[in-house]
């Protein structure tokens, strides 16, 4: 096109040779062809969350509800390799964000029937921000085009230039889903009702080629790359794009499905589905389709472009129906026991009205079928002196009500257990409670240790008694101290198996006092396994602090209860010693021959006896604190005992009883004793 291929520099385009300017600089050297000598490795940085969530409630033994969340929020950011960033056409970031609920409602209407409901919310962003602040489009002065972006720049034999599309794009998907589905056990059907709706919407944003697209060949320069036209600035084609797009669709369903187990070897299942998908639809009409039956009146050739709202046009850019009923039957046959099956099934994915009407005669027919046989099983005559058979001859028919009582009485089991099941639950929980609140509330301090030497468990108890709070997950040595008798014990327990009952050792607290605690330990052992590897250690403690300080009080009071007694038998025996004294020192007194000296010594003698048998009269109530009772007691009993007891003391004395005499009130043992000592001082004396 230029002499001897040397173009003319005036005749450069400013915009080619700046859009040129914008490729990368080779740098790989030695490429023979001049081509793939530029190469560049660049990291995409990838930034994913992802949350799931899912929660389960038991409304009652009915009902269930549970919910399901997930959430993914993601962002890649990839690499540039151009000079400018806007000009990489691979570069950008993209960014992600799904949302998606699932809430469901499971009822039980009895033991043969139940409903699950569930909603379905989906709702998703894309967006995809791009480099448009470069400003390419405007500082190379391009007109009709957004100046903010970078266009889009293709060059036969080379790498494009910017992206394809130079704004952002953004879709936002929203789907909102139900679908219900009804079970019912009937006899020897399971017939299933269900039904969903769907509505899903989108819309793009995309500005699309908003700084323009422009496209160099060598078809102008004749040369094998466009790179040429490129600087000359003769481009092949120029395009500008931009527009926004909200297209949504809906889809509904119902269904009904019939298994039927006919015999135990013979299984039908029979089935009708409708299904209503409509296309997409745009908001704004912004749809366009095509139709290949009609005359393109400018070709002459079948098939046009069709655009919702002209012409005639729905909002749909292509017709649909409402027709699109589906029959489904199957069989499962086992002619020859459980090892071989014949399966079969027929299906019609879209059909007319009148499938409707074939399958609903079918489901008659098959009902009048088996009304005929049960007529034919209860007319069948039977013989009374027979031995019980079934009503009919037709074993299978007999072998089917057979199996659906069998079915009938295992539901109604099913239903026991469970119900079983839910009172040994709240039994095992109402057990682990109380569990609890005896070990909590158990006045004997408690301690589980396992084999690490770890308390695992402890009751309030343990803590008052030891003085230490927060005994769990602590290690037994650190909380009782290393040189304790109760280390010691526990350790052997541990270590040989040995059992302690009743021991007792000196527990210091931290607060340095001194306690008496009564131990009981013994290892444990795995469940099975009675001598196996021990497990642990279980340790009651008790305080017998106050309990030992009561015995030794206990143990003082019955020594000197024991001292009394003996006290008051040396001051019985002094006493009658000054019985004996204080009547000898009357006798001498009462002596006529006796001198006055003599006479004045026995009085002062007799005064000290006194004085001193006073004394011990006093010593003795101190001795013996007695409370005496009141109660009618006859003496004369009482004198002969004593004195038939005292005969037998002073064998040389006449004892003798004169007079009679009434009841008197009073306490048989005291005076039993009064008599008796008053006995005892005459004889003595």
């Amino acid at each position: 096109m230029f002499l001897f291929d040397r173009p003319d520099v005036a005749s450069i385009s400013r915009i080619g040779s700046r859009l040129a300017a914008l490729y990368p600089a080779p740098n790989v050297a030695g490429a023979l062809s001049g081509a793939n000598n530029f190469r560049l490795n660049t990291a995409n940085r990838l930034t994913a969350n992802n949350f799931i969530g899912r929660l389960d409630h038991s409304v009652s033994s009915s009902d269930r509800l549970n919910a399901r969340v997930l959430q993914y929020r993601g962002q890649t950011k990839r690499g540039s390799v151009t000079p400018l960033e806007a000009a990489d056409p691979s570069g950008g970031i993209d960014v992600t964000n799904t949302l998606n609920v699932t809430p469901g409602w499971f009822h039980n209407f009895s033991g043969t029937m139940f409903n699950e409901l569930r909603l379905g919310i989906l709702y998703r962003w894309q967006e995809q921000p791009r480099p448009d602040d470069s400003g390419v489009a405007g500082q190379l002065g391009l007109k009709g085009v957004d100046p903010a972006g970078m266009p889009r720049v293709t060059v036969t034999g080379y790498s494009a230039l910017g992206l394809s599309n130079q704004g952002r794009l953004i879709k936002p998907v929203r789907s909102y889903h139900v679908s219900e589905a009804l079970t019912w056990f009937r006899g020897q059907h399971t017939v299933k009702f269900g039904g969903e709706w769907r509505r899903s919407s989108i819309t793009d944003a995309q500005f699309g080629s908003k700084s323009g697209a422009f496209a160099f060949n060598d078809v102008a320069t004749g040369r094998t790359f466009g790179l040429a036209a490129l600087l000359l600035g003769w481009a092949n084609t120029a395009t500008v794009r931009t527009g926004e797009a909200s297209p949504f669709m809906h889809y509904g369903a119902w269904y009904v499905q019939d298994d039927w187990k006919a015999t135990p070897r013979l299984t039908f299942n029979f089935g009708l589905r409708w299904d209503f998908d409509t296309p997409w639809r745009e908001a704004r009409n912004q749809r366009s389709g095509f139709n290949p039956i009609p005359i393109n009146p400018v070709s002459g050739t079948p098939g046009i472009m069709t655009f919702a709202g002209i012409d005639g046009e729905g909002p749909y850019a292509h017709p649909f129906d409402y027709n699109n009923y589906g029959p489904r039957f199957g069989f499962a046959w086992r002619p020859f026991g459980e090892n071989t099956v014949f399966r079969g099934g027929y299906g019609l994915i879209y059909g007319g009205i009148f499938i409707v009407v074939v399958v609903l005669l079918f489901f008659v027919v098959m009902v009048a079928l088996r009304k005929s046989l049960r007529r034919g099983e209860a007319s069948a005559p039977q013989d009374e002196f027979a031995p019980p058979r079934p009503r009919s001859d037709n074993e299978a028919a007999f072998l089917t009500a057979s199996m659906q009582s069998v079915i009938t009485r295992l539901k109604e089991q099913e239903k026991e257990l469970e119900r079983l099941h839910r009172q040994e639950k709240e039994r095992a929980q109402q057990t682990a409670q109380l569990s609890v609140a005896v070990t909590r509330n158990m006045p004997t301090g408690l301690l589980l240790i396992n084999e690490a030497g770890l308390i695992t468990m402890s009751n309030p108890a343990a803590e008052t008694v030891l003085g230490t709070q927060g005994l769990a997950f602590r290690r037994y040595s650190e909380v009782l101290g290393p040189d304790s008798t109760l280390v010691s014990l526990l350790a052997a327990s541990l270590r040989d198996g040995r059992t302690f009952q009743r021991e007792e050792a000196d527990y210091i607290t931290p607060a340095g006092e001194t306690r008496r605690l009564g131990l009981t330990i013994s290892p444990v052992f795995p469940p099975g396994d009675a001598k196996g590897k021990i497990s642990g250690a279980v340790c009651l403690l008790t305080d017998l602090t106050e309990l030992n300080a009561l015995q030794q009080q206990m143990r003082l009071r019955e020594n000197l209860a024991a001292l009394g007694e003996m006290s008051a038998g040396i001051a019985h025996e002094f006493k009658n010693s000054l019985a004996t004294i204080s009547g000898h020192a009357q006798l001498i007194r009462g002596d006529a021959l006796a001198s006055s000296e003599i006479a004045e010594s026995a009085a002062k003698i007799m005064a000290q006896t006194q004085a001193l048998a006073s004394i011990v009269t006093e010593f003795l109530r101190f001795a013996r604190p007695l409370e005496a009772s009141s109660e009618s007691v006859a003496p004369q009993p009482l004198l002969a005992s004593v004195m038939e007891e005292c005969s037998r003391q002073f064998p040389g004395v006449d004892f003798s009883i004169q007079g009679d005499f009434l009841p008197i009130v009073g306490d048989e043992p005291l005076l039993r004793q009064a008599l008796a000592n008053l006995v005892r001082n005459a004889a003595q004396a």
